[in-house]
């Protein structure tokens, strides 16, 4: 059904409006959280379903942002899918690394989230003195926003490093 949908796209000229529009959905969905934190959480929570169902279609859109080079809309669903769906860590990584490097470097709650959830990423291979370099970086940014949600979230991570490396 896929591929038919896609030839009858590719013969109307619209595949890339019929892409673009489904990225810019799955990036919105992506974005949804609210605050305060207990909020963030429940959304998150519920979500987790229908991120396992939606996995194709996130993936693709994912795919979708690096072919037009859009860091922004990349670095915001990259973010919400590894943490959601607890990818293999290196497809997270890929995701996430490609996101930062093409998104700014202002700072952003986005941004902040894709380095906190990188340093989990690292910090589940074991690469403790790379992921608590992202989870500092996360923690700064945090501060640097007075976000008390992203705060919340790199010092968790921090903890998790710090736990896993017997610093107590």
């Amino acid at each position: 059904v896929r591929a038919f949908a896609l030839e009858r796209l590719d013969e109307a000229g619209e595949r890339d409006a019929a892409n673009d529009a489904h990225a810019a959905h799955y990036v919105a969905w992506a974005s949804r959280p609210s605050r305060p934190y207990p909020r963030a959480i429940r959304f998150l929570a519920s979500m987790r379903p229908r991120v396992a169902v939606e996995q194709a279609n996130i993936r693709a859109a994912l795919a979708h942002l690096m072919t037009r080079g859009d860091g922004e809309g990349a670095l915001r669903l990259a973010g919400v899918f590894s943490e959601n769906v607890r990818l293999n860590p290196r497809e997270g990584r890929i995701w996430i690394e490609w996101a930062l490097a093409h998104a700014t470097t202002n700072p952003s709650v986005a941004r902040g989230l894709a380095l906190a959830e990188l340093a989990f990423l690292l910090w589940s291979q074991a690469q403790h003195e790379q992921a608590m370099h992202f989870a500092e970086a996360s923690l700064a940014m945090a501060q640097e926003l007075g976000d008390p949600e992203l705060l919340a979230i790199a010092l968790d991570g921090l903890g998790m490093i710090a736990l896993s490396q017997h610093h107590y």
